[in-house]
């Protein structure tokens, strides 16, 4: 594993931000609010501690676990869902992180013609009891989606995030009829894994590999039953 590059105050200010953030004491959920409170010192609202510059805060941000949302002497910075897992990982980056590319990539690839079996080993049980099952099918979509969705919209534009919406809800259309378009969830896949016309962070791009594989697995499998 591939660990984040802070050092062990910066680690354990991020673990003080998403306490203060799960005991409610943020003044605004997700949201880490700094105001100055002289001698050169800023106050972390609701984290019941002070900071002497915003340089920890800005690595957090550059290993993105933080986003800076608005600037100047009272910056508020956003929680991303990478902190809690990031902590949970004790600040070790898992390989799937880095490398599930490579397993939608070939996902992908079967999806065009090749194998399905070459990717058995990414379908999980969890979605091979609801792929066949219309009661159980659309809100498992509605859930996977609405993660996906969670994880873009602070880092698209209102116009982009607009577009997203709408690529996933016409995946969402494809994945729930009996046999889908193959063209057309291909063209998706790679509309919100950020390589069409939409464009995102390298970071996000990361991020959004195993939040769409589940989609692409969903196809694998209707494929496979169809066949």
């Amino acid at each position: 594993m591939n660990t984040y590059n802070l050092t062990e105050s910066q680690k354990e200010l991020l673990r003080t931000i998403i306490k203060s953030d799960d005991d409610g004491e943020l003044v605004e959920k997700g949201i880490v609010l700094v105001m100055p409170e002289g001698g050169g010192k800023y106050m972390l609202w609701g984290c019941k501690l002070s900071v002497g510059s915003f340089a920890d805060l800005e690595s957090l941000c550059d290993e993105d676990l933080l986003d800076k949302v608005s600037g100047g002497s009272n910056p508020r910075y956003r929680i991303k869902n990478s902190a809690r897992t990031a902590i949970a990982n004790n600040f070790n980056k898992p390989f799937d992180q880095l490398e599930s590319h490579l397993t939608i990539g070939a996902i992908i690839g079967s999806v065009n013609g090749g194998s399905v079996q070459a990717i058995g080993n990414t379908l999980n049980s969890e979605i091979s009891q609801v792929v066949n099952d219309p009661q159980l099918i659309q809100p498992y979509l509605e859930q996977i989606a609405e993660k996906l969705l969670n994880e873009v919209k602070a880092e698209l534009s209102v116009r982009e995030y607009a577009k997203y919406q709408e690529a996933v809800e016409s995946l969402k259309q494809q994945l729930s009829e009996e046999k889908p378009s193959e063209s057309a969830v291909k063209k998706i896949i790679q509309g919100i894994s950020f390589l069409g016309d939409i464009e995102g962070s390298v970071g996000l791009m990361l991020r959004v590999w195993s939040l769409v594989q589940p989609f692409v697995t969903i196809m694998a499998l209707k494929l496979a039953n169809a066949a």
